[in-house]
């Protein structure tokens, strides 16, 4: 009995980083704004009753926005070790060395990854990034860019898990 629960405990995925992708203060504002501002309008065109209730459809709709917008950023453990981000998803062990790149570097990365079919995954309000290569020939994409709020966490997270996997091997890599 423990020797068949052992594997089954080993192949389940631990969630080694969580970061999620929200919206910046502007996004937020702008949000709340555009809901206000047509509560005003409402609400001068058709009575307060009527505006109070634009807004509060409004907020109620910005908040809907704000969270579909945001991206989880997920960096599991276990025998198959990944990086996924929204729906996309790569195992670590087709990564190269992940760097993390300041709101300088990144405009010129999203210009790299425009020209070169980079696969690009940092929305505008994150002023930040990582960037790492894709070893895969099948995989469309020569490297990714993953918006970040704390890029410096997820590279180092990142490389370690890589390292980790080049040192012991995986299922799928042949270890």
């Amino acid at each position: 009995m423990t020797r068949t629960s052992a594997p089954a405990d080993a192949a389940t995925p631990t969630v080694l980083l969580r970061q999620r992708q929200w919206l910046g203060p502007a996004g937020w504002l702008g949000l709340v704004g555009f809901a206000g501002s047509l509560a005003l309008a409402y609400g001068a065109a058709a009575g307060a009753v009527v505006g109070w209730v634009t807004l509060g459809a409004g907020l109620a709709a910005s908040a809907f926005i704000g969270l579909r917008l945001s991206r989880s950023v997920v960096l599991t453990g276990g025998t198959t070790p990944r990086l996924q981000v929204g729906r996309a998803a790569i195992e670590v062990h087709l990564t190269g060395s992940a760097t993390a790149l300041e709101a300088a570097t990144l405009l010129r990365a999203r210009r790299a990854a425009e020209s070169a079919g980079g696969f690009w995954a940092a929305p505008g309000w994150c002023p930040q990034a990582v960037v790492f290569t894709v070893q895969d020939e099948s995989d469309p994409h020569a490297f990714w860019v993953v918006g970040s709020r704390r890029p410096q966490q997820l590279a180092q997270a990142l490389n370690q898990l890589r390292h980790y996997d080049d040192a012991h091997g995986t299922m799928t890599a042949g270890g």
